[in-house]
Order: structure tokens, then C-alpha cells, then sequence
């Protein structure tokens, strides 16, 4: 569940995975793990949180409970709202979610998570451009939302002010594209003041040995010369 790629989800929907709590999946889970459906409702939180639309439209259109209340008192809508991520706000809402509301806030994050930085044409999701948000508000959503930089448009968010270091998971998002083997991404953020010698939190390794370890040649060469001469190369 960690990439974008959508295959695996595919492939177990077409063999019956989330269609009810009995049958063959919960007899070979067994008891002491997760239902399928507290799987698959982790499954959308996730791509929630990682701004995975397309992973959203496929968990919904699969049966999933796109409107139950989670333990922090949200709706799946009313989680993405807060994140700003109000494409998939539009996603949730096509497909039956109560609309939530969107605060200055989200409307402002959303702005930064678009690459392009055009406002959307729809007013439900923005109301227009908003090249200098109120100081408040932007310390606010810095304050909030210190992880942008790994779900957003780089150089907008780091010229906003968000840290192009923070930390996801105790991984950077440098750490994130090299795994991933995002050499656009990689280039961004090394561009952006992105730190290659950083040690994640959980195995004490720079980006470039995830790039290694995730086999990652063009990731790894690229980054190789960043840590040699000190920039994206």
C-alpha cells in the first residue's frame, strides 16, 4: 500500500476481498487480525493521507464505507478537507460522501499541493487565487501540517516555508522518492535545500542506501553525486 500503484488492490478485489466479513478471507485471516473491512477502511486512510485519488475511487467503488465516522469523529471527506486535499474531497463526494466544509486553511494547502498553482474553477473547492495568504493563516498550516513536503508541489511549499527535511514515519521525503525511484522528485528537493546525509529514525540510512536497498540504480547514481558534490548534480 505504500506506492501509488493500485495493482495489488486489483487483484484481490477480483477475488472477492471486501465483499462481507465471512468466507474465505476471514477464515484464512483469522481472528487475531483485522476484519477485511477495518482493513480496507485503513487501506482508504491511507490513501487519504497520501493523496492517492485514484486508490480512493477504487476502495469506494469497491464497497468500501466511505462514510462512517473514523475514532477521531471524521468522515473519510472530513479527512481529507483537513488535509487539503480537496481532489479527493471531489472524489469522495461523487461518490456518495456528505460534503464537508472547507476551511481557509485546507483551501490555502491546497493551493501549495497543486503542482501547477492554479486555482480549480470549481468554487465549491476554491474560491479564487490567493498569492499571499494572511501571515496567521500560513503559520498555522506550518504549524499543523509540517510534513507537507511529502504529498506537495516542492518548491511551492518550500518557498512558503514548510521544512523540505520534515519527517514522515521518521523518513524523510528525500528518503520517500529514493525508494520509490522518483528522480523528479529527487531533483526538487535537492533543489529546494533537501539534506542527502539525513539518517531516517528507524534504520539510521541516508536516502542513498534506500535507493540501494530498493534497488534503485538511476535514484542511486543521482544521489551518489548529490552527496559528492553537495547539490542534485
Amino acid at each position: 500500500m505504500f506506492r501509488s500503484d493500485d495493482s495489488h488492490l486489483r487483484l484481490l478485489f477480483e477475488f472477492g476481498l471486501g465483499r462481507g466479513d465471512v468466507g474465505d478471507w476471514t477464515r484464512r485471516l483469522g481472528e487475531a487480525l483485522e476484519t477485511p473491512a477495518q482493513m480496507l477502511a485503513r487501506q482508504l486512510d491511507w490513501a487519504i493521507d497520501h493523496g492517492f485519488g485514484e486508490r480512493v475511487t477504487l476502495l469506494a467503488a469497491n464497497g468500501v464505507d466511505i462514510r462512517a465516522r473514523r475514532r477521531d469523529g471524521r468522515t473519510p471527506a472530513e479527512r481529507a478537507a483537513a488535509t487539503g486535499d480537496l481532489d479527493i474531497v471531489e472524489r469522495l463526494v461523487a461518490a456518495g460522501a456528505a460534503r464537508p466544509v472547507v476551511t481557509d486553511e485546507a483551501r490555502l494547502l491546497f493551493r501549495l499541493l497543486r503542482a501547477d498553482g492554479e486555482p480549480r474553477p470549481d468554487p465549491r473547492t476554491d474560491p479564487g487565487p490567493d498569492p499571499d495568504p494572511e501571515p496567521e493563516l500560513l503559520d498555522g498550516a506550518r504549524h499543523r501540517h509540517p510534513d507537507l513536503i511529502h504529498r506537495a508541489s516542492t518548491e511551492r511549499v518550500a518557498r512558503a516555508g514548510f521544512d523540505v527535511d520534515a519527517r514522515r514515519d521518521g523518513a524523510t521525503a528525500l528518503h520517500n522518492a529514493a525508494w520509490s525511484g522518483n528522480l523528479p522528485l529527487i531533483v526538487s528537493l535537492l533543489a529546494a535545500g533537501a539534506n542527502p546525509g539525513l539518517l531516517d529514525d528507524r534504520f539510521s540510512s541516508t536516502a542513498l542506501g534506500w535507493a540501494q536497498h530498493a534497488y534503485q540504480g538511476e535514484a542511486l547514481a543521482l544521489l551518489t553525486a548529490a552527496t559528492a558534490h553537495g547539490g542534485p548534480g
